[in-house]
């Protein structure tokens, strides 16, 4: 008589009518038929003991179970987050091991197939457009890159002060915007021009963060919610105006961002990476991606003596509705208040709670 254990790596679900196992940890996928289900089930009790059938036998050389207890881990998130970290480590790439010339050959070929249509890369909305104003990029001159790093702090209290629309036209820019113009290494290798470069680096040069921005009070523009398009460095307002009570309600209570000028929501539009990267653990690189140009987007504030307060807590409905996204396609990832305040990263108020 034999005691089996389960894998707890792995978890079930139903595609084209087919129940699915699917080891996580290992990569490995297998659509079970209802004796194999059941006899895993019959192992989940800690007193079942059987001699090994077929089917056990089957499971032990797949790992779905196994003559020795699987390790207990210490892991502080929930299920889900293990499930992302362990199911996205150690994807099987086509081209591990082998020698340069052998990579570079592979690398080439597969570069091939991607050729044809492609999803859009610069993404527009339909609305209202403003053009911006040219940005004042010498205005950045003005403070060292050290200054401004040391310099760049996050403010919980802002004051009913406008940011003119100028410095959001050159915040934007240097930002998001394509400040280096067309990528003239790939121009000059005759290579697929697919990528683009900013100020922060992105997978592939894909760049997937778009830029929405709820305006309260930037100078001579209207109050609403607006999508930064890229290509003609102009805003596109796709909504009417967001109270700060929306805006604190949505961002999960958080009220630091109140009275601030404006605000950005970092929203990553997935489709622009699938194709060249159909893995999940290209889903890492959208959130680094986020995270590459929300630091270049302080910096930048910083210089032009803004301050900003930064989360990534907020409810996802609700910024959805305001941005009008689906969801699916596309998510927020960050929220970035921009304004003039007090500076400092504990407000009056709970300083007054706190007293």
């Amino acid at each position: 008589m034999e005691r089996l254990h389960i894998n707890p790596n792995i978890f079930f679900f139903i595609h084209e009518n087919e129940f699915v196992l699917w080891d996580y940890q290992h990569h490995t996928q297998y659509a079970l038929q209802k004796d194999y289900f059941e006899r895993i089930l019959a192992w989940k009790n800690p007193t079942f003991e059987a001699t090994l059938s077929e089917i056990d036998k089957e499971l032990i050389e797949a790992d779905v179970l196994s003559l020795k207890p699987y390790p207990n881990v210490l892991w502080g998130w929930d299920k889900l987050s293990y499930i992302f970290h362990l199911g996205t480590n150690d994807i099987n790439y086509v081209d591990g091991g082998l020698e340069e010339q052998q990579w570079i050959t592979l690398y080439l070929k597969e570069s091939e197939k991607l050729k044809g249509p492609k999803p859009q890369l610069f993404v527009e909305r339909s609305g209202l457009e403003t053009l911006l104003p040219k940005p004042t990029l010498e205005k950045l001159s003005d403070s060292s890159f050290l200054e401004t790093l040391k310099n760049r702090k996050t403010s919980r209290e802002f004051f009913d002060q406008s940011i003119s629309l100028t410095d959001l036209s050159t915040l934007l820019f240097v930002s998001f915007g394509l400040i280096h113009g067309p990528w003239q290494e790939l121009k000059e290798l005759s290579l697929d021009e697919y990528a683009f470069r900013k100020t922060s680096p992105s997978g592939g040069g894909l760049h997937p963060t778009e830029v929405f921005l709820v305006v309260n009070n930037i100078e001579d523009l209207s109050s609403g919610v607006y999508h930064y398009n890229v290509k003609k460095h102009a805003l596109t307002r796709i909504n009417d105006q967001v109270s700060d009570e929306q805006l604190t309600k949505a961002l999960a209570g958080q009220f630091f961002g109140k009275s601030s000028a404006c605000g950005i929501f970092l929203v990553s539009f997935f489709e622009k990476i699938w194709r060249k990267y159909p893995h999940s653990r290209a889903y890492r690189i959208a959130v680094l991606d986020a995270g590459h140009i929300s630091q270049t987007c302080l910096l930048t504030a910083t210089a032009l003596n803004i301050q900003t307060w930064i989360t990534g807590a907020f409810y996802e409905q609700q910024v959805n509705e305001f941005l009008k996204l689906d969801g699916i396609h596309q998510a927020p990832f960050i929220y970035i208040a921009l304004g003039h305040g007090s500076g400092a990263s504990i407000p009056e108020k709970i300083k007054n709670f706190i007293a």
